[in-house]
């Protein structure tokens, strides 16, 4: 899935190249029965106007 919320996500957990187990740990799971776009993460999800604006200005 290529959103701004799962890279999010991933950048605060990942401290180096690597990507493990440990550092997928906090992407939930959606179904992937669809391609997914940023505006439908954060509804599904049901993230703020505040958290968008964070995740926006961080990725």
């Amino acid at each position: 899935m290529e959103t701004k919320y799962v890279n999010y996500l991933l950048s605060v957990r990942k401290i180096s190249q690597d990507i493990s187990e440990n550092t997928c740990k906090w992407i939930s799971i959606v179904p992937l029965n669809k391609k997914w776009n940023n505006d439908e993460v954060y509804k599904y999800f049901e993230i703020t106007e505040e958290e968008i604006k964070i995740i926006e200005s961080s990725i």
